[in-house]
């Protein structure tokens, strides 16, 4: 007690001196959580441009960098390049892999160069006699540049870019501290290199020449992903695995490379006959490096075969070579040219080593050829690379003077990296006769949900006072000058996952609180001056193409940003009026609409097999039923994904087109322009479909014709946001359905919640009281509980929110899927037909082993995914 006395009355120059260390902490608690935001936006990109120019210029100012470059490696092209923005256009920068520059060099040698001073030639030329320093930015700034740091971005060895830092002459350099820093996040930026290919140009070149095989259905598109990923890693030829890993033959790879280039297919065979005289003037290195070879002469024309004869420069290249324009070009694999050249040059070899001999002994007779089968590998074998240990280049500064290079720029669409592969995951069971789960699988588990449903997607905005703005998109018009503080709200909102962002004026009207709903939650965020909240709403309704004016007095529109990658922020706005003559503003961020495949929404093993056979009905409706934002239309989407085969027909309309899938026909209805879900639906009837799907069902019309159409064979898929199934089957009701054609038409209805899920670096393991397991058995029910096998011991255990800086001391990150089935069986067909009440009908489906949503919850709970918090906040309903 007398420490604490003797530290209250502290003297006040004593809690000065603390003043600056305190200060100093919360600087440094708030580095970290900066550098958290970096790595997780990083992680979470979508597409390198995102990286090369959004991301770069967070790092940059967080660093108090003068220019950050973040390169990409084109290995196709021996070339690294980036993005530069000046906000309304972006240009491409490209530098050769050579020695000629600072970045190119360390992607060459795989290490991390530091210069001191970018002037001090002779420090450069210690490095290496070609590498010099451009200095037109200097001259066009009027600042001297100063540090230079460049380090090799590695994954797994492999170089896929470069990291550089130039600092101003005699200004803030990079500390030992930073580096640290600096280090994690190169760490970060190779990953999602390598993560990238799959949605960049490089994965779709490597395998588009074989869509034939897709179409043809010899191998499936997910197949076809992961051997383009597997010859990135392993790097053999895609070909090659293809014939080794799915078995398809190699005349069905050349079908497939003929349908692509529109040439003739050519696959070796030992007798294939090799003309030497074509072959006497070419060096054996431009055959290799070039995958090219001249095969025969047929009327005056040379036949050569080529890996990709598509390629009018390499094309121009060999007939310069061959000194001809004369030339057809046939396609082959890429192996079967090399075993050519291998063999041209091995029996050539051998020839000439033998000759002395054969003329001593056949001097009058010519020498019989060589008749013998040589064994030669698909592929020559290149030799590992070996990847010296990382150092720094550190010469000694001396005299600057200066020295000019050229950059080589064009704004060209970019390869990108191949991904790794991410392996599958199987369904979570449900029901186990033992939980004996290791703490990194729950860990794993945890991880692989919290991004499944990241935002609230289903919101409702009135038609009436609705002002749609124009389509904006990276190649449209530059916007407005946007203010850098609206920017940053958002960016900041976007970033953290927020749905929604709140401008909620104090009663006083002198500050606006703003709030950002992450997960379901509203967290405070900061707090704006009146001056800047009247900008913000002017630049808003600008956007949103609103009236400046507060007539109407409730307004709503919708509005797009498009940031300097090209990436666009679609956005809905509304107005509300306040006291005090202010305006409550409202943005709700559309959430990035992805479709996941139904293996992945973390349905139970039960849920997914009930789903799955519901699914393979020929005729009926399937209502997904539950309150708005809670991922209704991603496992809409999930299903027809599931339904998704050329041999089905599937109509979709849809207020808002969120998630496109290819193979699906998708309306958009616009009931301002007369087009309504019961226009699009009857139509849709005569447009002979084997699936329709509604997004949502919003008047008793729009029910009927679904009735109607699963009654008429087809399979509907529709939802309907209503908080219990029983209130689903009553809204129906309500709606004028006849309980006859509901026992008919109907399915299944899947009742669902997003729960959220404990966030996977900081959660705590810890074994509960008797009194916790007690309320989890009762809860679940008690009958059920005992089914699952699991007895109170010293090794239960469950996990609890603990808060880390990954999740902002929350103790949660993301949200999964909780669900209940409801499937009409013809027991519960029957008691609907005989107008028994919904309730027991309800509680027949829970006594013939339907899985309520609480015990789904429960489940996921047992699985250290949640807490029985989140259980209860989420699952428990009242008056059930």
């Amino acid at each position: 007690m007398s420490k604490t006395g003797t530290f209250i009355k502290k003297s006040l120059k004593e809690e000065i001196s603390e003043a600056p260390q305190v200060e100093e902490l919360l600087k440094n608690l708030e580095f970290h959580k900066s550098i958290q935001r970096i790595t997780s936006r990083i992680n979470s990109s979508e597409n390198i441009r995102e990286i090369l120019v959004d991301i770069k210029e967070d790092i940059r100012k967080l660093f108090n960098i003068y220019v950050l470059t973040i390169y990409v490696i084109d290995k196709g092209k021996k070339e690294i390049f980036t993005l530069q923005s000046d906000g309304i256009k972006t240009k491409e920068i490209r530098l050769p892999i050579d020695n000629t520059t600072f970045a190119g060099y360390v992607a060459k040698k795989k290490k991390m160069l530091h210069v001191s001073d970018a002037y001090n030639a002779r420090e450069i030329r210690k490095i290496n006699d070609a590498l010099r320093f451009d200095d037109s930015l200097d001259e066009k700034t009027g600042i001297l540049t100063g540090q230079i740091i460049a380090s090799p971005i590695l994954y797994d060895g492999i170089i896929l870019g470069v990291m550089e830092i130039m600092n101003k002459k005699n200004g803030d350099t990079i500390d030992d501290y930073s580096h640290i820093f600096l280090d994690e996040i190169e760490s970060c930026l190779a990953k999602a290199f390598f993560m990238l290919l799959d949605f960049d140009q490089a994965g779709h070149k490597r395998s588009e020449r074989y869509e034939k095989l897709i179409h043809d259905g010899i191998i499936t598109p997910e197949q076809m992903n992961y051997a383009v990923k597997a010859s990135f890693t392993t790097k053999e030829d895609l070909a090659t695995i293809l014939m080794q890993r799915y078995d398809i033959s190699k005349d069905e790879i050349g079908a497939a490379l003929s349908d692509h280039f529109s040439f003739p297919f050519r696959a070796y065979s030992d007798d294939l006959p090799v003309i030497r005289d074509l072959l006497s003037s070419l060096d054996k290195s431009s055959l290799v490096d070039m995958l090219w070879f001249p095969l025969n002469v047929v009327k005056g024309k040379i036949h050569v075969l080529v890996e990709d004869p598509s390629n009018l420069t390499k094309r121009r290249e060999i007939e310069k070579m061959l000194e001809t324009d004369s030339v057809i070009y046939e396609v082959a694999l890429s192996s079967d040219i090399l075993r050519l050249i291998n063999r041209y040059y091995s029996e050539n070899d051998e020839e000439m080593q033998a000759e002395p001999a054969v003329q001593q002994l056949f001097s009058e007779h010519p020498p019989v050829p060589d008749q013998r089968v040589l064994t030669r590998p698909e592929t020559i074998a290149k030799p590992a690379i070996q990847i010296e240990p990382e150092s720094v280049i550190v010469p000694e500064a001396e005299d600057a003077s200066r020295t000019n290079v050229t950059f080589l720029s064009g704004i060209t669409q970019a390869e990108a990296l191949a991904p790794e592969p991410a392996p599958e995951t199987a369904v979570q069971k449900h029901y186990r006769t033992e939980v004996k789960r290791s703490e990194e699988s729950l860990q794993a588990a945890a991880i692989f949900l919290r991004d499944i449903f990241p935002k609230d997607a289903d919101h409702d905005i009135p038609d009436e006072h609705v002002v749609a703005s124009p389509d904006v998109t990276a190649a449209s018009v530059p916007q407005p000058h946007i203010l850098p503080l609206f920017t940053d709200i958002i960016y900041d909102a976007y970033n953290r996952r927020g749905s929604d962002i709140h401008f909620e004026p104090d009663a006083a009207g002198k500050t606006i609180h703003l709030r950002i709903r992450v997960d379901g939650q509203c967290l405070k965020n900061k707090t704006i001056t009146i001056e800047e909240y009247e900008m913000i709403v002017d630049q808003v309704k600008q956007l949103a193409n609103l009236s400046g004016t507060r007539q109407p007095p409730i307004q709503h529109g919708n509005l797009t940003l498009t940031r300097p990658s090209g990436n666009a922020i679609h956005m809905r706005v509304t107005f509300i009026p306040t006291h005090a003559g202010l305006e409550d503003m409202v943005i709700h961020i559309s959430a990035k609409a992805k479709k996941i495949p139904l293996e992945l929404l973390g349905l139970s093993e039960n849920n997914y097999k009930e789903l799955v056979n519901i699914l393979q009905q020929p005729r009926g409706m399937i209502l997904i039923a539950g309150p708005a934002g809670a991922g209704m239309n991603t496992t809409l989407h999930a299903c027809l994904d599931n339904l998704n085969t050329p041999e089905k027909k599937i109509w979709t309309a849809e207020e808002s087109i969120e998630i496109t899938q290819n193979g699906l026909r998708q309306v958009h209805v616009d009931p301002r322009k007369g087009f309504d879900f019961p226009s699009v639906l009857r139509s849709f009837l005569n447009a002979d479909p084997d699936v329709i799907a509604a997004s949502r069902i919003v008047d008793a019309e729009t029910a009927g014709i679904c009735m109607e159409a699963s009654l008429k064979r087809h399979l509907v898929i529709s939802t309907l946001r209503t908080d219990h199934i029983i209130d689903a089957m009553e809204t129906c009701l309500d709606m004028g359905i006849n309980r006859l054609v509901l026992a008919d038409a109907m399915l299944s209805i899947v009742e669902q919640r997003l729960m959220k899920t404990l966030c996977p670096k900081c959660k705590e393991k810890y074994h509960p009281g008797r009194e916790e397991y007690e309320e989890l058995a009762q809860m679940y029910g008690k009958e059920a509980f005992e089914k699952l096998n699991i007895p109170y011991t010293n090794h239960f255990h469950l996990f609890r929110p603990r808060g880390c800086d990954a999740c902002g001391q929350t103790g949660y990150g993301g949200r999964l899927c909780v669900s209940e089935i409801f499937i009409f069986t013809r027991d519960i067909k029957r008691m609907i037909r005989r107008d028994e009440n919904i309730e027991s009908i309800y509680q027949a489906a829970v006594a013939n082993g339907m899985t309520t949503l609480l015990q789904d919850g429960i489940s996921k709970v047992l699985l250290g995914l949640s807490d029985q918090k989140q259980v209860k906040l989420t699952c428990v309903r009242n008056n059930v």
